[in-house]
């Protein structure tokens, strides 16, 4: 019976060590906002950042908004190419947003606000997107799929 209750005592020991030690060697801490800004659009469904500007869609007003990062000001709109934009990412030259209704994904000129290359997703429910440098990646939430590109 002693035993036992000093094995017990002993791995709770042992945990409790443990776990001082992770999260001294992780430096693990609770993060907080920095900085807050409204969103321009009362449903933002995706965002990106091009280097300079902070890019965010709305699936309500059918727009994206360039965002000034620095005092969050709405730069510029743009019309969305889609009807629901669910994602968005910056490969240096166009802007691609997937359109989660209608499975498409736009590669966007931001100077015109034209959609100058459009892929279709082969998706059922195509949501978040990426550029690695060199192909954009798709996440399918119903396939639960990563989808890679090699034509944008």
């Amino acid at each position: 019976m002693f035993e036992n209750h000093f094995k017990r005592l002993l791995i709770i020991c042992s945990i409790i060590i443990l776990s001082f030690s992770v999260s001294s060697i992780l430096q693990v801490s609770i993060g907080g906002a920095v900085k807050t800004f409204k969103t321009p659009g009362n449903h933002p469904t995706g965002m990106t950042f091009d280097g300079k500007y902070i890019w965010l869609a709305d699936k309500m007003t059918y727009k994206i908004y360039r965002i000034n990062p620095g005092d969050g000001k709405v730069i510029k709109s743009i019309k969305s190419p889609g009807f629901n934009p669910n994602g968005l990412t910056w490969d240096g030259e166009l802007l691609w947003c997937v359109d989660a209704d209608e499975g498409w994904i736009y590669g966007i000129n931001v100077d015109t606000g034209i959609a100058e290359k459009v892929l279709e997703s082969n998706s059922p429910d195509p949501a978040g997107i990426t550029f690695d440098g060199e192909f954009l990646w798709l996440v399918d939430k119903k396939a639960k799929k990563l989808l890679r590109w090699n034509d944008a």
